[in-house]
């Protein structure tokens, strides 16, 4: 009789514990997954405001708007944005390198392809076309191949930069306010 009982106790034992781990397992599967998607989020956060969307407008009026905005602009404020563009696309990468490193590789690719792939594309590209401008003396080879090889690892692609995007720049270059 006791056998018997010993023998139940212990199956019943064992089933709980096996209940246990399967649930301890899920909702540590589910804590990695609400992390993952919390570096996403907070690293698509970073790209799109605060100093890094002030950045961005400082860039993007460098290259895009019209002539009388850029006059606003000083070489000073544009090499601040330069290089805050530049950490913030250090800080996506590292959050993507900890992404993968949590077994969570498909959810940090699919982060890349849906939600910051054109973010990093139009950074990266416009900051390389600044360091092609030789009058702003923004040379920074290392974090100009720092940029490419993320790019590469993620699998990022962005349009050639043209002679016209270079003399455009150079061009915007002479209305920049000289501080």
């Amino acid at each position: 009789m006791i056998d018997t009982l010993t023998l139940i106790a212990t199956c019943i034992a064992a089933c709980a514990a096996t209940l246990i781990g399967y649930k301890a397992n899920k909702i540590a599967t589910n804590m990695a997954a609400t992390s993952a998607h919390d570096m996403v989020s907070q690293a698509l956060l970073d790209l799109t405001t605060g100093e890094v969307e002030d950045a961005r407008d400082t860039i993007g009026s460098f290259r895009y708007a019209p002539e009388s905005k850029v006059e606003n602009i000083s070489i000073s404020e544009l090499t601040r944005s330069y290089y805050r563009l530049t950490w913030a696309i250090e800080r996506s990468s590292s959050a993507l390198t900890s992404i993968n490193e949590s077994r969570w590789e498909k959810y940090a690719e699919s982060a890349v392809n849906d939600q910051w792939s054109w973010h990093l594309k139009e950074i990266s590209r416009n900051l390389d076309i600044i360091t092609l401008v030789d009058s702003l003396k923004i040379n920074d080879d290392v974090a100009r191949s720092r940029r490419a090889q993320i790019l590469k690892r993620l699998n990022i692609e962005y349009d050639e930069i043209t002679k016209e995007d270079i003399d455009n720049g150079c061009r915007r270059a002479q209305l920049l306010q000289r501080q």
